[in-house]
C-alpha cells in the first residue's frame, strides 16, 4: 500500500469558498478501489505477466490533487495521475467531467517509464446532492486503454467530497479542550485525537477549520486542514486586540464525510488582558553640537507582545541605522556634512510601528559665512587689499571668490572656513574714470559681496580710490 489521495472543497454562495484536498498513503500503485478509479490492468506496470507479445493497457498510477483554495468559478483544483506503457511506448490522455469545467495541462515524463498525466478542474455551477464524476482515458500506442474516474458528491453541508473513502465509525477529541492565552502565552496547541472505535479499523477522516469561525483577535490556526489525528497549533494576534473586545470564542472544526459534515469546538479566550505592543522613544530632539556628526536615540517596546519598528529620515543630509528593526533597540543617526548647507538647520526622523509612530527632531548649526570687510578702499597707489573669511557656524565652510573685471585677481580663489583673501587691481590700462567693481563670495553657509570702486585720475597711473555705499551679500 503506498498512498491515496482525498479531495474534499466546500462550496459556498459567498466569495470565502474554499477548497481543500487531503492526501494520505494508503493505496497501491493502482488506485485505491475505492476512490471509484477503475483499471483493469492492475498490476505495476511490468509486463512481466507470462503474456508475451501481447499489447497490455497502461497502468494507472495514484492519482494526485494539489492543495487549493477555490470559490464557485474561481481558483481551481490541479489533478495529476501517473501512468506507464508496459510496452515502454508513449501514452495519451482524454479529460472529461460531468460538473465543472476540465482543462488538460498536458504530460511530464518522469523515472523509470512514469509518466505524469495533468489536468485542472474547475467546480463550476455544482448542485447540492449530486454525484459528478471527472474522468480520464489513458491510451497507448496501440490503442489500448486504461479508464479512470473519481465520483465527486456536494454534500448536503456544500462540501465536494471526491472518491468514498473509509471514514468508518471513530471518536474525536482535542486535549486540551481549551486555549486560554496571556502575555506570556500567545501561542498554544492542541492535539487532535481521532480513534477508531473497532481496534485495527481502516479509518480517514478529513477535516478543516472554519475560518468564518476564527476571532479576529486569532492571528492564525495551523494547519486549517488535514486528515486523521494531529496537533492545531493556534497564535493571537496581539496588535489587532481593541479594548471591549469579546476575548472568548469557539474555533469550530468540521470533519467532511461523503453524506454529512459533523462538527466539534475548540474553545479559545484571553484569560488575563494582553498588552499589545507600543513604541516608545527616549527623546523627541537631537541637537547637534559643531562637529559633532552623530547621535543616537533609544527605542523601546512599552507594552506586550513583538513591536516592529522601521525608521527614516525626511533629509537627505540625514542618514539613520537600523532602519527597521524588532522590539527594543538603539538608532544612529548620522549627519552627511557635504550636504548640509545654510538652510540645512531643522530635520526629522521618523519612526513607524504596530504600536505606534513617533517623531524625533535633528537641530544642526550649519556653516555661516561671515565676511569682513564689505567694502575696499584702494588708496592712491595702493594695488591691494585684503579681507577675511570666517565660518560662524558648525561644520565645514567651502567657499569661492570670483572678481567681476579681469583687471582684479583674488588670491586664494577657493579654500574651507577661515582665510585671508587677497585682493589685486591693475589700473595700468584704464583711462581716467570710475571703476566699480565687485569679489563675490559662495559657499555652502551663504553668499557675500566685497564692493569695490577705483577712480583713475587725470594724467595719473596710479589708484585714486572713491567710495561707493556697501552692498551686502545675500547671505543664506
Amino acid at each position: 500500500m503506498v498512498g491515496l489521495v482525498i479531495l474534499v472543497a466546500r462550496i459556498r454562495s459567498g466569495p470565502s469558498l474554499t477548497a481543500l484536498f487531503f492526501v494520505s498513503c494508503l493505496a497501491s500503485l493502482s488506485i485505491a478501489p475505492w476512490l471509484g478509479c477503475s483499471g483493469d490492468n492492475g498490476g505495476n506496470g511490468s509486463n512481466d505477466n507470462g503474456n508475451d507479445g501481447e499489447d497490455l493497457p497502461p497502468a494507472l498510477g495514484l492519482w494526485q490533487a494539489a492543495p487549493a483554495v477555490t470559490t464557485i468559478g474561481g481558483p481551481s483544483v490541479s489533478l495529476t495521475l501517473p501512468a506507464r506503457d508496459p510496452e515502454g511506448g508513449e501514452i495519451s490522455a482524454q479529460w472529461t467531467a460531468e460538473g465543472g469545467r476540465i482543462e488538460d495541462l498536458g504530460i511530464e515524463a518522469g523515472d523509470q517509464g512514469l509518466q505524469y498525466l495533468h489536468a485542472r478542474w474547475y467546480p463550476e455551477e455544482l448542485e447540492i446532492g449530486r454525484t459528478y464524476k471527472v474522468r480520464c482515458v489513458v491510451r497507448d500506442a496501440g490503442g489500448q486503454e486504461s479508464p479512470g474516474e473519481i465520483p465527486a458528491l456536494v454534500n448536503e453541508d456544500r462540501y465536494i467530497v471526491l472518491g468514498e473513502p473509509p471514514f468508518g465509525n471513530h471518536t474525536r477529541s482535542f486535549s486540551p479542550g481549551a486555549l486560554a492565552f496571556d502575555d506570556a502565552t500567545l501561542t498554544q496547541s492542541t492535539a487532535l485525537a481521532i480513534t477508531p472505535e473497532t481496534a485495527g479499523q481502516e479509518t480517514y477522516v478529513p477535516w478543516l477549520v472554519r475560518q468564518n469561525s476564527v476571532p479576529t483577535w486569532i492571528g492564525s490556526v495551523l494547519p486549517a486542514y488535514g486528515a486523521n489525528s494531529s496537533t492545531i497549533t493556534v497564535a493571537v494576534d496581539a496588535e489587532s486586540l481593541v479594548e471591549g473586545m469579546d476575548t472568548s470564542a469557539e474555533i469550530l472544526v468540521d470533519f467532511v464525510a461523503n453524506d454529512s459534515t459533523t462538527t466539534e469546538a475548540l474553545t479559545v479566550t484571553i484569560k488575563t488582558a494582553i498588552t499589545p505592543p507600543a513604541l516608545s522613544v527616549d527623546t523627541t530632539s537631537l541637537a547637534f553640537a559643531p562637529g559633532e556628526i552623530e547621535k543616537s536615540f533609544n527605542v523601546t517596546n512599552t507594552g506586550g507582545g513583538s513591536l516592529s519598528w522601521t525608521c527614516g529620515a525626511v533629509e537627505n543630509w540625514l542618514s539613520v541605522n537600523p532602519a527597521t528593526a524588532d522590539n527594543d533597540g538603539t538608532v544612529t543617526v548620522r549627519l552627511n556634512t557635504t550636504r548640509l548647507t545654510a538652510g540645512s538647520t531643522q530635520g526629522t526622523v521618523q519612526v513607524t510601528s504596530n504600536g505606534g509612530d513617533a517623531t524625533v527632531g535633528v537641530q544642526v548649526t550649519p556653516p555661516e559665512l561671515s565676511v569682513s570687510p564689505s567694502l575696499l578702499v584702494f588708496g592712491e597707489e595702493e594695488e591691494q587689499k585684503t579681507f577675511s573669511i570666517a565660518n560662524t557656524g558648525g561644520y565645514t565652510l567651502n567657499w569661492t571668490c570670483t572678481a567681476s573685471e579681469n583687471w582684479i585677481s583674488v588670491s586664494p580663489e577657493s579654500g574651507s572656513n577661515d582665510e585671508t583673501i587677497t585682493v589685486t587691481v591693475n589700473t595700468l590700462n584704464l583711462v581716467e574714470g570710475t571703476y566699480p567693481a565687485q569679489v563675490t563670495v559662495s559657499s555652502n553657509g551663504g553668499n557675500a559681496i566685497i564692493d569695490l570702486q577705483v577712480t583713475v585720475a587725470k594724467g595719473s597711473v596710479g589708484i585714486i580710490v572713491g567710495q561707493v555705499g556697501p552692498r551686502r551679500g545675500d547671505v543664506g
